[in-house]
Order: C-alpha cells, then sequence, then structure tokens
C-alpha cells in the first residue's frame, strides 16, 4: 500500500497530535471541547440494559457476518465479518472489528462504544474506517481513492432522550488517486460539473449534531417530528489549504390518516459555505438518496429535497417482520449555492440550465420490512423512476443518528 496513505493510519489509529493551522482555531476547539465535556463522568448506570443480544453483565465475545453493504455494481460481490465483543472494559460497552472486502471496494472498521446509545442517557463513540475504492463514482466520474478516517462523539440526552446533544471530532485523510470518464454521461454534463483532481487530502473535521424526536418511542408508526441538525468545520492538516463548514438540516413528520395509514413528509438541505470542498467531499443526489436516479448522478456543494409519501401495511402479524408498502413523490436537485440559485420550479427535462437550476421529479413505490426484536432496524426496498428514463432499484438498511457503525460502503460522501 502507499507510503502515504500507510503513515496516514498509524496517525489516525493512535491519534497523534499534528500542528493545527492558526487560522479560525476556535471552531476547531469548541468542538474538542464539547466531546470532552460529555466524555466527563462516563459511569455505568445499571438500570440502563445493555446492547441488544447481549447480557448486562456477562463478558461474551461472537462473530458476526454482513451480507449486506455488497450489493450493487459500485461495490461488487463480497463478503463481511465482524467480531464483537460485550463488557469487556466496563458494564455495557461493545467493541467491533470488521473486514468487508469486495470486488471494488475494499472496508475495515474498529469501533467501541462506552454504551448502548440508544438506552444510556450518556455515552462514548469512537470507530476508525479504512477504505479502497477502484470504482467511486461521483457525477460523471469514476474516481479511484483511498481513505483512512478517525472519528470521536459524545452524545448526551435530554428531555426524556427525546433530545440529543453530539459533538463529534474527525480526523481523515483521502487520496484521490485516478480519475475515469463515467459511462452514461455527456460532454455538456462534465463541463456542467466541477472537475475532480488527483491529489492527497489530510483534515480534521469538528462539528456538533442535534437531534429532537416528538414520536416517542422507536416505532415506524408513530406520530410526531424528528427535526435534526449538523454542523461540520473542515480544518486541513496537509494538502490543499482550503477550509469550509457544512450544515445538514432534516425534518421528518408522519400524519396519520386512519388506522395504520399515514403519510411521511421529509425535508433536507445541505448548505456549504466558505471553499468549495473538493469534488469527493460534496453531496450527492443518487438513488440512495432519492429513488429514481443513478449512483451519485448529481454532486454539488449544496443540496435539497423533499419527499411525500403515502405509507400502508400490507402484513403484520404478531412477533414477525412487519411488511408495509409505500407510494410517493420526490423534488431534490443540487446547487452552486441554494439560496441564490434556488428556484421553485420543477422541469422534467433531461438537460436543464445551470443558471437558477429546477428541482427534478421523480416517483418511487416500494416495502418497508421492520422486525420486531430490532426495532431501530429496517430493510427499505424501492423502485423509483425519473423523467431522464433511468429506473432505479434501492435496496437500503435505516439507522439513526446514534448508530455505533456506519455502514462499510456507503455511496454518500457527505461525512
Amino acid at each position: 500500500m502507499h507510503t502515504r496513505f500507510c503513515s496516514v493510519l498509524h496517525f489516525c489509529l493512535f491519534f497523534k497530535s499534528p500542528s493545527l493551522p492558526v487560522e479560525r482555531p476556535s471552531r476547531t476547539a469548541l468542538g474538542l471541547f464539547l466531546i470532552g465535556t460529555l466524555g466527563i463522568g462516563l459511569q455505568p448506570v445499571y438500570g440502563q440494559g445493555g446492547f441488544p443480544g447481549a447480557s448486562d453483565d456477562e463478558q461474551a465475545v461472537n462473530v458476526r457476518v454482513y451480507p449486506e453493504d455488497f450489493w450493487g455494481p459500485r461495490v461488487g460481490v463480497g463478503a463481511g465479518v465482524g467480531v464483537v465483543g460485550h463488557n469487556l472494559a466496563r458494564p455495557y460497552d461493545q467493541w467491533l472489528v470488521t473486514v468487508a472486502p469486495a470486488r471494488h471496494e475494499q472496508a475495515g472498521t474498529i469501533s467501541f462504544a462506552s454504551a448502548d446509545p440508544h438506552r444510556a442517557r450518556r455515552s462514548l463513540l469512537v470507530d476508525a474506517r479504512v477504505l479502497h475504492s477502484d470504482r467511486d463514482w461521483t457525477g460523471p466520474w469514476t474516481l479511484t481513492r483511498s481513505a483512512v478516517r478517525t472519528r470521536v462523539r459524545g452524545g448526551q440526552t435530554f428531555f426524556n432522550r427525546r433530545l440529543l446533544v453530539q459533538p463529534h471530532a474527525t480526523a481523515m485523510f483521502t487520496e484521490v488517486s485516478g480519475i475515469d470518464d463515467r459511462d452514461g454521461f455527456s460532454a455538456a454534463q462534465r463541463t456542467a460539473t466541477q472537475s475532480p483532481a488527483e491529489d492527497a487530502y489530510t483534515g480534521l473535521r469538528t462539528g456538533l449534531s442535534l437531534r429532537y424526536d416528538s414520536r416517542g418511542g422507536v416505532s415506524r408508526r408513530a406520530r410526531g417530528v424528528r427535526l435534526q441538525g449538523t454542523w461540520d468545520h473542515y480544518l486541513p492538516l496537509d494538502g490543499p489549504a482550503l477550509q469550509f463548514d457544512q450544515f445538514d438540516l432534516d425534518a421528518y413528520g408522519t400524519l396519520l390518516l386512519y388506522e395504520r395509514h399515514r403519510l411521511a413528509l421529509r425535508l433536507h438541505a445541505t448548505l456549504t459555505t466558505g471553499d468549495r470542498p473538493p469534488l469527493h467531499m460534496q453531496p450527492t443526489l443518487s438513488g440512495t438518496v432519492v429513488p429514481g436516479w443513478k449512483r451519485a448522478q448529481f454532486v454539488g456543494p449544496d443540496r435539497l429535497l423533499g419527499s411525500l409519501l403515502y405509507r400502508f401495511p400490507l402484513w403484520s402479524p404478531a412477533r414477525l417482520p412487519v411488511i408495509e408498502g409505500h407510494l410517493g413523490g420526490h423534488l431534490a436537485n443540487v446547487y452552486r449555492d441554494l439560496p441564490t440559485e434556488f428556484s421553485p420550479t420543477v422541469s422534467s427535462a433531461e438537460t436543464v440550465s445551470a443558471v437558477d437550476p429546477p428541482l427534478r421529479p421523480s416517483a418511487s413505490a416500494g416495502l418497508r420490512i421492520a422486525v420486531p426484536f430490532r426495532p431501530r432496524l429496517t430493510l427499505d426496498l424501492a423502485i423509483g423512476g425519473s423523467p431522464d428514463g433511468v429506473t432505479a432499484t434501492t435496496v437500503s438498511f435505516s439507522r439513526r443518528l446514534q448508530s455505533v457503525r456506519r455502514p462499510h460502503h456507503s455511496a454518500d460522501p457527505v461525512r
């Protein structure tokens, strides 16, 4: 493996202290201070319970197989395996080491959780991830990308666990070593999108996530709203001298129609200020975000989307997986500067103007499968259609903000 890549892996895993730039260090210091504050006094609370499938007080080590994360042409066929440890250092903790090799993308993770973040009032999560991909699809290009990331998150809940405050810090290294044209994109589409560059980026991202959930439980049928916001500040440690802030704003609400029939509305925006991030750090608009589009079809510093779904029950026997269907419509697009470029128009044309770009429509139909003994994990299957004639199938596992570990192979580069 590349010598520089190995040196950064050593840096990420053992937290060596780099020399931070003197420009605007206050935001980085704020994120590290918040994590340290929440990390103080992480004493086990014996009434909170352990992780699912683990005893509250017995040490245990077991093996897990990960059949997900390896579907589709971007990653290719593969297999994943992990070793899980419970209560090894303290009551209610969890340790996880995984390896997930696939044809086009290889990934490995190490993570630690001081307690189950779904049940504990306070928690500390640490994870590291190594990845290499020779088919990282980003807009009209295919990148060869190697990355190492170490992330620390502190979590504190308030108001009967309805409000979650989660400061975080991430040390990251990314090297783009190859750029190829991606099939199915015209020369005009490549010209309209920022071109990627072969370079190596080492930086630190610090920030804060807030989530308020009024639904009063983990039931997917619960009424109410979930409001979530995340702020990140990127500070370079080596490579191109750029600084930027990213803000993710997300609102999700459900409205009961009758019995188990309901409407689900989602509004989401990603805003970037400061220097323009490199292409692989910008949000994408693809079938994993909105059903109906190609993988990573559109990419830009800002993103906006809205979805309205009609959800209805199909099968809900006792103690067995619950299956429900959905029909939905979506409007979305990416922007260079959302506040100045946004236009409240909708266009189904295959090619649209880069000035005041309109929202792009798509539609979807699908299933959601929820397992009673894994209430915070659901499997979503969707078939989507968009005006350019592309029909895509989406398979995804839904997790919450406090997830111990992200999926190995994630198509969306944001965070």
